[in-house]
């Protein structure tokens, strides 16, 4: 991280006091803060806390100062924002979505994926929030860049234990334009026998039925933008191998061979 390079160049093993912004009304957030370190190099303190200082406070002291509203320092994508926060964070998609539309893309990155990856939590995605408050124009930029860059066909597999807890593998199946990958998405689910699901904007052949209790194991084929590296934990074959029945392993035989041959061609 960046931050970690630049305290090891500037303060090697010395110990420092690390002042945090958190306010009086940020409680959690400290407690969660002061248990980091760094081996007791690190010394958090809260001055505005101390202080007893609210954001309305800090804000109102700087309008004092500069005589404007000072925004809230976070990132455009920041997950981080209540509803009574929203209003100003997209103020931010609007004002620049030229620098915010990447942030979309990566959701749908991440919901293609996973249908909980929603940067808000499960359902409730950044693009929902934004096609709710017609945020057009951050809206078509993210369109137009998902219609112009390289899409991929990906293979997801999960070992679950228990709710939240995984072995996952991501394997990157074939590469083409968004219509070359639709296309084998179809072919795929009819080569065997399966009918694509349709998720909002997503489209899965689902080789594992639905099934709510644990432990059990998910497979699927998806579609998204070629940015996914391919990622397996180890050992996580011979886990999947010990869960998978015949019948799984007959339906990912047949669809990776069939991949496999289009990939040739």
């Amino acid at each position: 991280m960046p931050l970690d390079g630049w305290r090891a160049r500037n303060f090697a093993q010395e110990p420092y006091l690390h002042a945090v912004g958190f306010n009086a009304d940020e409680s959690r957030r400290i407690e969660k803060d002061s248990s980091v370190t760094i081996g007791g190099q690190r010394h958090p303190i809260y001055p505005l806390h101390a202080a007893g200082w609210s954001r309305a406070r800090c804000q109102g002291y700087l309008f004092g100062l500069f005589g404007v509203w000072w925004p809230k320092s976070c990132c455009r994508q920041c997950c981080f924002v209540s509803e009574a926060g929203w209003p100003e964070q997209l103020d931010r998609f609007r004002e620049m979505p030229a620098e915010a539309f990447d942030h979309l893309v990566d959701e749908y990155v991440a919901v293609a994926l996973n249908r909980n990856s929603g940067l808000f939590g499960p359902g409730r995605s950044l693009t929902d929030r934004l096609r709710r408050d017609d945020a057009e124009q951050v809206l078509s930029f993210a369109a137009a860049a998902l219609d112009r860059c390289r899409w991929a066909v990906y293979r997801v597999r999960r070992c679950y234990s228990g709710p939240g807890k995984a072995w996952r593998s991501v394997e990157t199946t074939l590469r083409g334009s968004r219509a070359e990958v639709v296309a084998f998405l179809d072919e795929l689910a009819a080569h065997v026998r399966v009918r694509p699901t349709v998720d909002g904007e997503h489209i899965r052949v689902w080789l594992t039925p639905p099934l709510s209790s644990y432990p059990r194991i998910e497979e699927f084929f998806t579609i998204a933008p070629d940015s996914v590296t391919d990622k397996q934990r180890p050992g996580f074959e011979t886990r999947w191998h010990g869960h998978a029945d015949t019948r799984l392993l007959a339906m990912e035989t047949a669809a990776l061979t069939y991949a496999r041959t289009r990939t040739a061609a």
